[in-house]
């Protein structure tokens, strides 16, 4: 009886942690900074990107991915004033968004290295979390558009080592304004590991 229970928890064990790798198979854990610019408006604000993805249809060149990521969007802007002499002050307004990501990776390993670069072409769908300014005035959500190229780095471990570079644009406006057109334009450099 000991025996029996003992090769059950055993195979019982077994059986969770070969669930959990398949699980976790084709899954990347991203950290990286971002530039984001706001178009018609100020200079851009440096942030942080994080998040995690997973491949949902894999082919030979082609795989289709999804990515849910946390983004610190906005713009960073220096203000005069001279009614006191020449003042400067400097406004940093960090708009935070949670991002759905679904896009194609076309893999083109071989003509720029032997490991495996791709291109990255999709859309995005952005959820706005809250700002240092101004929190009325920005819409919910937002639609975009991103583009970048990736690699893949194999080594002598369970996971790969991952570098993309992406510029994501919204195609809707960031702001409520009707008189001006805000759009967010971030440039992000994420790296990260893949199961």
């Amino acid at each position: 009886m000991r025996r029996l229970f003992i090769y059950t928890v055993l195979f019982l064990v077994t059986y969770i942690v070969n669930i959990n790798a398949q699980v976790f198979e084709n899954t990347a854990i991203k950290l990286g900074g971002v530039v984001a610019f706001q178009v018609n408006n100020q200079a851009p604000r440096l942030g942080l990107s994080f998040g995690i993805s997973k491949d949902i249809i894999s082919w030979d060149n082609i795989s289709i991915t999804s990515e849910l990521s946390y983004v610190q969007k906005g713009y960073s802007s220096n203000l005069t004033s001279t009614t006191n002499g020449n003042n400067q002050s400097s406004s940093n307004n960090k708009l935070e968004y949670l991002s759905l990501l679904v896009f194609g990776r076309l893999r083109i390993s071989g003509v720029i290295s032997d490991d495996n670069t791709y291109l990255i072409c999709g859309i995005s769908n952005n959820y706005f979390i809250t700002s240092r300014l101004a929190k009325e005035d920005y819409e919910k959500v937002t639609f975009g558009l991103l583009a970048g190229i990736g690699g893949e780095i194999n080594i002598s471990a369970p996971f790969k080592i991952i570098l993309e570079f992406t510029i994501n644009k919204d195609l809707t406006r960031a702001t409520k304004n009707t008189t001006r057109e805000l759009r967010n334009i971030t440039i992000e450099l994420k790296s990260g590991i893949k199961f």
